[in-house]
């Protein structure tokens, strides 16, 4: 007995390594996948091998980890995207659900889809202002857009189609940043976890 106590004294550390090596590496894997999913992707492939490899051993793969669980809101990289159910008593007044990311500098970028195909994109923050007219959406290696914003009780929106382009760049992409009209930089966003979060919004408004 005093050898099998004197035995497992010796492994539990090294168990405790293991366990930090295959945790940093899901975690490597899991931003991968968030930023350059589906795992068929190249560029998915191209990730794990150049940012993961430190992880773990060459000959191991990493397998793809599930979706993030709603609410889980950080990366070891910084902000994700998170999904809410919104209900039709509150402001904006749909029956949905809004899916959003908060940057370090506390701005909001949103979308927002409700039962019956009501779909708004939202941008809220000091830096980014309140005041009506066109605002650059630039999504890294998707394009630009201006579309007109409105202010509603404190924060500027846009509708746009769920199955839009801006929504579906924002959903593949890996950051977004806004642009007064002019071409001031208001704010910039990472889009970690944005496809699942934003695909449960358009599920949903969609009915299913």
């Amino acid at each position: 007995m005093r050898w099998i106590g004197l035995v497992c004294a010796l492994l539990w550390p090294l168990a405790g390594q293991a366990q930090v090596e295959v945790s940093e590496a899901q975690r490597c894997v899991w931003s991968c996948l968030s930023n350059f999913g589906p795992a068929s992707n190249p560029a998915y492939d191209q990730c794990v091998q150049t940012s993961c490899a430190g992880f773990a051993a060459p000959t191991d793969r990493v397998r793809p980890l599930p979706a993030a669980p709603q609410g889980s809101s950080r990366t070891a990289n910084g902000p994700r995207w998170e999904a809410q159910r919104i209900i039709a008593s509150d402001p904006p007044y749909l029956d949905g659900y809004s899916a959003r990311v908060v940057n370090v500098s506390d701005q909001r970028l949103s979308y927002l889809c409700g039962r019956g195909g009501r779909s708004l994109i939202t941008l809220e923050g000091s830096r980014i202002g309140t005041a009506p007219g066109r605002y650059e959406i630039r999504v890294r290696g998707a394009g630009a857009w201006k579309p007109r914003f409105v202010e509603y009780e404190g924060q500027l929106q846009t509708t746009v189609r769920p199955s839009g382009v801006i929504v579906r760049a924002l959903q593949g992409a890996a950051r977004a940043e806004i642009y007064s009209n002019d071409g001031r930089r208001l704010a910039g966003f990472s889009l970690a976890g944005s496809s699942n979060a934003i695909g449960q919004a358009v599920r949903y408004c969609a009915g299913e």
